[in-house]
């Protein structure tokens, strides 16, 4: 995914789809914090921790990291 992703201007990771869908910026956002508070969940017993901040649920795309942020946590 991220080979992918990579060559993406910030304005394309931020694009929104018709009909209420979700941006990539959201999507890889989405993937890296379930993927990781699965991890700390299941596997060590630790409570969720949202390293950007904020849940990608509880933010405006306005408010999101930008795209090398969003990378280095993936």
């Amino acid at each position: 995914m991220l080979r992918i992703v990579e060559p993406l201007t910030e304005a394309q990771m931020r694009w929104l789809p018709p009909n209420n869908s979700n941006s990539i910026a959201w999507l890889v956002w989405h993937l890296a914090e379930v993927e990781n508070n699965w991890v700390r969940d299941k596997l060590h017993g630790l409570p969720k921790r949202y390293p950007l901040g904020a849940s990608v649920r509880a933010t405006s795309i306005e408010q999101y990291p930008s795209k090398a942020e969003l990378l280095a946590y993936f």
